[in-house]
């Protein structure tokens, strides 16, 4: 439980049974109160944020109490690590949302006001962008057989064949690697066989050669491939 005062009033914000850390209750200029969770974010008399919030990282009001600043939470680019992403958005309760930094592997920590409210500052996180180096001459076909049915291996040599056509074209190592999880996680879907762990090893094997070549480190095993 956390306590404040707001116009005139004393204003008791509780945490539900068993949720751990009080949540930061940030109190505005105009005496509205928002509440940071993992989730959409309440704002005490005024409508619901619908952005899902960092409660490491209260959302502090600007100096005339009209406008949060959200260090938000969102999907990952492969679309199954929930909260993996993090950006930064303006919104005043009730209006659009307006996303300042669009969601990123990077880290983000809460954001600073100056005293006219015009501006926003933010530390920004290390890049951890794995770079290319020497590359090596590109194999010749992609595998066929990954220890599956004739469709099973169909789909896993399509996965490959993507991925090996984003290589060529000079994308980004977790660009690839986001989009084989994607695709990956359909082909499971699908298909029971492929999630068979020296099935999963024979696909992130054939995807190796291809970062190989393209001047990557190679796959840490299957859970690259997995969500």
């Amino acid at each position: 439980m956390s306590s404040t005062i707001a116009s005139g009033r004393a204003v008791r914000v509780y945490r539900s049974r068993g949720s751990g850390a009080a949540l930061p209750a940030v109190l505005g200029a105009t005496g509205l109160i928002a509440v940071t969770r993992l989730g959409p974010i309440p704002v005490i008399d005024a409508p619901t944020v619908d952005i899902t919030g960092d409660p490491s990282r209260p959302a502090p009001w600007s100096p005339d109490g009209t406008t949060l600043a959200i260090s938000f939470l969102d999907y990952g680019a492969d679309g199954c690590s929930p909260y993996s992403d993090h950006g930064l958005a303006v919104v005043r309760p009730g209006g659009p949302v307006r996303v300042l930094i669009a969601p990123g592997e990077r880290d983000l920590e809460v954001p600073n006001w100056p005293p006219d409210g015009t501006r926003l500052a933010i530390d920004v996180g290390p890049d951890f962008t794995v770079k290319r180096g020497r590359s090596h001459a590109w194999p010749k076909r992609i595998a066929r057989n990954y220890g599956m049915t004739r469709a099973g291996d169909a789909a896993a040599r399509r996965v490959v064949l993507r991925a090996s056509r984003s290589l060529r074209q000079d994308a980004s190592r977790e660009t690839v690697m986001n989009g084989v999880r994607r695709d990956w996680m359909r082909v499971e879907r699908r298909l029971r066989e492929a999630r068979r762990g020296p099935v999963r090893v024979a696909v992130a094997t054939e995807l190796d050669r291809w970062l190989r070549a393209a001047g990557f480190p190679p796959t840490e095993g299957t859970v690259e491939i997995v969500c």
